[in-house]
């Protein structure tokens, strides 16, 4: 009967950090771009260009393009920046505006906050 009792404790404890790492990855997905705003400038970018991203899925080669955005900073300095997510289909097209947030401090670091239909 004892071991029943810890491997009943075994499973719920599973269930419970389970629970509890889905919940921390939630309310971290909602905060940090938030926390990031905060700080961060807003501007549009233009996608400048499709890059190309391969990959392996099924033991097959694959294609998937990511856009490319270029925007001005508050310095007046002009950035060229590839999204970290790639798709196929592209979502985006070439010439397309986009809306950013920015870190001051990095220009490589930036949120996506909406996509334009141009």
């Amino acid at each position: 009967m004892k071991y029943i009792v810890n491997r009943r404790l075994t499973y719920e404890g599973t269930l419970l950090a389970g629970g509890l790492f889905f919940i921390f990855t939630a309310v971290g997905l909602v905060v940090y771009p938030l926390w990031f705003a905060r700080d961060a400038f807003r501007t549009v970018a233009t996608v400048v260009q499709l890059a190309e991203v391969r990959g392996i899925d099924d033991g097959r080669s694959q294609v998937s393009y990511a856009p490319v955005f270029s925007y001005v900073d508050k310095r007046g300095v002009q950035h060229t920046v590839q999204y970290r997510v790639s798709s196929r289909p592209s979502l985006y097209s070439v010439g397309q505006k986009v809306t950013l947030h920015v870190s001051p401090n990095n220009p490589y670091d930036f949120v996506l906050v909406s996509r334009q239909i141009s």
